[in-house]
């Protein structure tokens, strides 16, 4: 009967391999940790877009003296709250509505200013 060569020896490489993801995990879990102990959303951490904020309503005033309401939703198609849509979204309102004078932005209860369309 013929002797079976040994196989080469792989733990090695496998303890070399566990390290390595075991390593690669710690830096994972590290580099946001610290932003758990700050309040609301951090930028780079786990909670970055977790919280939400109202979005801004433009109250619209029209030349004949009607005003109408438009929701930032129907601005852009995904909000953020990292995003100030208040200028852009009365920008954009002047811009696409020819009858459009003046535009008040409410962020929930509070007032985020008011806008006239000749001005912007």
């Amino acid at each position: 009967m013929e002797a079976v060569p040994e196989s080469p020896r792989r733990e090695p490489i496998a303890l070399a391999r566990v390290v390595a993801v075991v390593a690669l995990g710690a830096v994972i879990a590290t580099f946001p940790a610290p932003t758990l102990t700050q309040p609301g959303m951090v930028k780079f951490g786990w909670q970055m877009y977790a919280m939400s904020i109202p979005a801004p309503v433009f109250d619209v005033s029209h030349e004949d003296g009607t005003t109408s309401e438009v929701p930032a939703a129907e601005i852009a198609a995904k909000l953020r709250a990292d995003v100030d849509y208040v200028l852009p979204g009365a920008e954009w309102i002047c811009k696409h509505d020819a009858t459009a004078v003046r535009v008040n932005a409410t962020i929930g209860d509070d007032d985020a200013g008011e806008f006239v369309c000749g001005a912007l």
